[in-house]
């Protein structure tokens, strides 16, 4: 049943409607799904429903088929894009790690003018924005033997994990220690 509110993944699957659409307006917009390769866009509309799903309920219980029910692809688009629920996890948790990306250069570099606190405000608040949109997902991880295996094993092979969060710290505070900011040997 249609409530009239629009999820954020929906809003990005319908593109533009007026603020209040009706039920009506929404099929206007609707397309059949060409056969073949999956449309632009899917994949963003996917790993935006599965960050919804874990944000609201954890992801559990839901499954492959409600990921794709609310990102309005097939469930097959799951498996084309990412392979299996252990990739869609791990690409949702990766793309969690654009606020890490989008640090100004000269702050995550600790080079220019910036002071050591502002670097590491800046690191903070990007690892803050990451563990508020995956926390949910690295939970249902933990809590599947085999599907943290698999997520373990992946990570491992494309040198990501916790790790890296503290390789840019220690990259950060070498690099104020290399202008004579910081002491390391406190």
């Amino acid at each position: 049943q249609y409530s009239g509110q629009l999820t954020e993944c929906q809003l990005s699957y319908y593109g533009t409607v007026t603020s209040d659409p009706s039920l009506d307006e929404l099929l206007d917009h609707l397309e059949l799904a060409p056969r073949g390769r999956p449309s632009q866009g899917v994949r963003e509309a996917i790993l935006a429903a599965t960050l919804e799903l874990a944000n609201e309920q954890g992801l559990a219980r839901p499954t492959t088929r409600e990921v794709a029910r609310r990102a309005h692809a097939s469930e097959p688009s799951i498996f084309y894009h990412f392979g299996d629920k252990a990739g869609l996890l791990q690409h949702a948790i990766l793309d969690g790690l654009k606020p890490l990306t989008e640090i100004e250069p000269t702050l995550r570099d600790g080079t220019g003018e910036s002071t050591l606190s502002d670097s590491l405000l800046a690191i903070a608040r990007s690892f803050e924005a990451f563990f508020d949109k995956v926390l949910p997902l690295v939970g249902t991880v933990a809590g599947d033997a085999n599907l943290r295996d698999t997520f373990r094993e992946r990570m491992a092979e494309r040198h990501m994990g916790p790790h890296r969060g503290v390789e840019l710290l220690a990259a950060t505070l070498r690099r104020f220690q290399e202008r004579g900011l910081v002491d390391l040997s406190i």
